[in-house]
């Protein structure tokens, strides 16, 4: 395979094989500037020039060091592109996952080469981590349909595909609403996309905007408290946001402490239930200490009023 130095300004700036995110590139630069490019890009040769087929952060980071020339690997032209294309992710898989954004952005690719529906299932799936499945070429393709600050959000985090996912419905300004939630907090993607879930339930039901739902919800305000910190305003987010998804849900839980109070438990017993009252039931925790401990248990459970009480809280929980 022909390896040569090949000028900075000869190599296209199409990016048309470029699929991977636009990251934090300091480390990659300091070391290009100390010791060039150890690993060679992968160019195929053209009219006009060399178009990158793999290694763009390494010529992103060339090029910000300013590199003069850069060491390529030019790809034999009788080679199909595809084939090429697929053994450059095969490496890249080896090395490690790829992000769903990433994903996306190969079968987008693969689409503009005219690869077969049936190829991209049966030979690129499998190397990107996905299921040879036709209906996952759509709903990981799909996630480029994002606003493009969602899209930087998502990137910046370790994320599924069905997290990723729990995006879809809401329109591009609305996602960008939820991206900015998620930057401006640095909400973790787990808990974002929980949010995000609990946000369209409730503007659906609602029939209104997500804005609407974040003004009523006095979401902003919160945002901008500067009494609490940062891990104080998303456990109140989430508990205002939980509270919006059900209403009835304050009111229960309110119900259910007024009768654990009548209860006059002993010392010894503790009870406790899911506030968000999706786990049925309630629990019950016995540390015995002493026979008086004992005596006191008995009488609790003796006692039909604690009974009736406890049968009460069962039907709320």
């Amino acid at each position: 395979m022909d390896s040569r130095l090949i000028p900075e300004k000869e190599i296209l700036r199409d990016f048309f094989f470029c699929y991977s995110s636009n990251a934090d590139l300091s480390a990659l630069e300091r070391s290009v500037a100390a010791g060039g490019i150890r690993n060679p890009i992968s160019v195929l040769a053209g009219d006009g020039g060399y178009r990158i087929l793999a290694g763009f952060r390494r010529f992103r980071a060339a090029e910000a060091v300013g590199l003069e020339s850069l060491p390529c690997r030019i790809l034999p032209p009788e080679v199909p592109v595809e084939r090429l294309f697929e053994e450059a992710l095969l490496e890249q898989a080896s090395q490690g996952e790829f992000h769903p954004v990433e994903k996306a952005r190969v079968i987008r690719i693969l689409t503009r080469l005219d690869v077969p529906r049936e190829n991209i299932v049966s030979r690129f799936l499998p190397i990107l981590g996905l299921a040879p499945k036709d209906g996952l070429i759509g709903e990981t393709a799909a996630l480029l349909s994002f606003h493009p600050d969602l899209l930087e959000y998502l990137e910046r985090h370790p994320v599924s595909l069905k997290q990723a996912s729990a995006f879809r419905g809401f329109s591009a300004e609305e996602q960008a609403a939820l991206a900015g939630l998620g930057t401006g907090l640095q909400i973790r993607i787990v808990e974002l996309s929980e949010l995000a879930g609990w946000m369209r339930d409730i503007s659906r039901g609602r029939g209104t905007a997500l804005e609407a739902l974040l003004k009523s919800a006095g979401i902003p305000e919160l945002v901008a408290d500067r009494d609490l910190n940062r891990n104080e305003k998303i456990a109140s987010l989430k508990e205002t946001v939980r509270r919006e998804r059900y209403p009835t849900l304050e009111s229960w839980n309110r119900k259910i402490l007024n009768l654990r109070a009548e209860l006059r438990m002993p010392d010894c017993i503790r009870l406790a239930w899911d506030p968000a009252l999706e786990t049925p039931g309630f629990r019950l925790e016995i540390r015995v200490r002493s026979v008086k401990d004992l005596g006191e248990v008995a009488a609790f459970f003796a006692s039909e009023e604690n009974r009736r009480r406890m049968g009460e809280m069962l039907s709320l929980v």
